[in-house]
């Protein structure tokens, strides 16, 4: 059996713990990918390996963070806290923590759908 080891140093500099436990998880998710794809080849032949999107895996969750929202919905933090103070986006406050739930989210984006013109 061989062994791996990674030695790694990631300074979160926002103070945010979220945003580093997806960052730590995300690099490990990535060399995961890598060691399978480097002892068994690529996984798909003839294709790159895709990057890694943390969409699929919020969809299966209940409530998202306001970090989470973000990479879900493609919107910055800073638009996030906007619309939640202005109330635009459905959202919901325990103490400081914002949360959102993923099917509301989802409502909320269908009705905001612009129709084509065709």
């Amino acid at each position: 059996m061989n062994e791996y080891k990674m030695e790694l140093s990631i300074t979160c500099a926002t103070g945010d713990a979220d945003h580093f436990y997806n960052t730590v998880l995300m690099i490990a998710k990535g060399f995961e990918i890598g060691v399978l794809e480097s002892k068994l080849g690529s996984i798909n032949p003839g294709t790159q390996t895709p990057a890694l999107s943390p969409v699929p895996e919020l969809r299966k969750k209940k409530s998202l963070t306001i970090l989470e929202t973000s990479e879900y919905l493609n919107l910055s933090k800073a638009t996030l806290y906007k619309y939640t103070s202005e109330a635009r986006i459905p959202h919901y406050k325990i103490g400081s923590r914002i949360l959102f739930n993923v099917a509301e989210l989802d409502e909320w984006l269908e009705d905001r759908k612009v129709k084509s013109h065709g």
